[in-house]
């Protein structure tokens, strides 16, 4: 099936993985209050996959894929069958039937999908929150750190933009990790702040408020941590390794 995109014609074969991305998306938050754990867990896992079939179609704009979904989400969708359709299409039904098994067993489980669009230095902390898009409700926060990391680790490397790529994340008792390099060294990041007008001093205030702003004010989830008694760390490095800040939001007050 081919649809017609402004002046594109895209193969609905071709961008499979990109619009089942956009579908989940969408059935998670009209099924979100749903009880079936299962196949929310199922629907996510798959949802991994077709990102990582995202990555290498970087030419493809996510504008065409909402519209493309749009243009198939004319009725109500059944969780289950999405499932089975997109399983055996990679033929990895049973391995996402494994997974299901693996995470029907976190009771309350909720799964957040988002992607956000980041711009400059001033948005680079939070661009991790959006990396952290997935997050469990956890009776701990040692768990849920474990849980948070497990989830997102998956997806990394992950290049948030330009000049910045998103490398690890490590969860450790209550505290869950980030590290970042700049694609830059110091020497070019002092020449880009000189360009902007802004100081090392104000760059690295205005980086620690997003970063409690990422944190605390994107949603629930990360001052549901935080409350619990977690710790959200972020490591920022140059090109060359060395360290350039470290911040850590410990409460949302």
């Amino acid at each position: 099936m081919e649809v017609v995109l402004g002046d594109e014609c895209v193969t609905m074969e071709g961008y499979l993985p990109l619009a089942i991305l956009v579908v989940g998306t969408i059935v998670f938050f009209v099924h979100r209050s749903s009880k079936d754990k299962r196949v929310l867990q199922v629907v996510w896992h798959a949802l991994n996959r077709a990102q990582a079939s995202l990555r290498a179609k970087p030419r493809v704009a996510i504008e065409d894929a909402e519209q493309l979904a749009l243009l198939r989400l004319t009725s109500p969708f059944d969780l289950e069958k999405l499932m089975i359709w997109y399983g055996s299409h990679l033929e990895a039904y049973d391995s996402l039937m494994r997974l299901a098994g693996k995470m029907e067993k976190i009771r309350n489980a909720r799964v957040i999908v988002k992607k956000r669009k980041f711009a400059g230095l001033v948005v680079m902390v939070v661009t991790s929150i959006g990396a952290m898009a997935n997050a469990y409700a956890a009776p701990t926060a040692a768990q849920l750190a474990r849980e948070m990391a497990d989830a997102v680790a998956p997806s990394l490397p992950m290049r948030i933009n330009q000049n910045l790529t998103m490398q690890t994340v490590v969860a450790g008792g209550n505290t869950i990790t980030y590290t970042a390099n700049f694609s830059y060294t110091r020497e070019q990041m002092n020449q880009v702040l000189a360009q902007s007008g802004k100081s090392d001093a104000e760059a690295r205030a205005m980086m620690r408020n997003a970063a409690k702003g990422g944190v605390c004010a994107q949603g629930p989830e990360g001052r549901a941590f935080v409350a619990l008694g977690g710790r959200v760390r972020y490591l920022y490095r140059f090109v060359d390794g060395s360290p350039y800040e470290t911040i850590e939001v410990a409460s949302c007050d």
